[in-house]
């Protein structure tokens, strides 16, 4: 009896694990990159969570402190998501560039890819960004349905500017892929206790 309630408690920590990896919650994005950013603003902006306040979560005015804008001439550049390990993306929340004067820089149409590798990239979706011309601005959520570490933002527009691109903050949701050797130690303790309980019944 003691060796089965030992085991028993061996397979729901196993199970509280696998079960835990399908639940979707927020991703701690590793890092991004930019196909390139203007001087004195960071592409970690996006990502960082700065400039965004309240519930639901407002991204106020930017900043070069709060922000990503391109360089010049490059309106139409990519960003590189890092989730840092292999997630089931569900989904996407994305903060407008949002100015009074300069909101045109905002993104406008954009595809989405991912890859697993960060070298082969497959097609997820393509997507448009409503612009936003008044602060603080609340962020658009998009469904995704990928298994991916790397996101790419391929930026196809903006909203009318001749020379400059940018993006407020990017969030990802989902849930960590389940590691396979987890899942296989699940499936095996399960039939050992399957077994354990048909030996019990041919000894009855």
């Amino acid at each position: 009896m003691k060796k089965l309630l030992v085991f028993l408690g061996a397979m729901m920590m196993i199970f509280s694990v696998v079960v835990g990896h399908a639940i979707a919650s927020s991703i701690n994005v590793a890092s991004v990159t930019a196909s390139s950013t203007y001087s004195g603003w960071d592409v970690d902006n996006i990502i960082n969570g700065v400039g965004i306040n309240g519930s639901p979560p407002l991204h106020d005015e930017i900043t070069s402190d709060n922000a990503w804008m391109s360089d010049r001439n490059d309106k139409t550049g990519w960003l590189i998501f890092d989730l840092g390990s292999t997630y089931t993306v569900t989904s996407t929340d994305v903060w407008q560039y949002g100015h009074w004067n300069v909101h045109p820089r905002g993104v406008k149409d954009f595809h989405i890819l991912s890859s697993i590798n960060g070298t082969d990239y497959t097609s997820v979706t393509y997507l448009t960004l409503q612009e936003v011309s008044t602060t603080p601005n609340a962020a658009e959520s998009f469904s995704l349905d990928t298994d991916a570490r790397y996101i790419k933002f391929d930026i196809q527009s903006n909203w009318g500017d001749g020379t400059l691109t940018g993006l407020s903050e990017v969030q990802f949701n989902g849930s960590p892929v389940p590691i396979p050797g987890a899942v296989w130690l699940l499936g095996t303790g399960l039939a050992g206790l399957a077994g354990i309980r048909i030996g019990r019944k041919k000894e009855n």
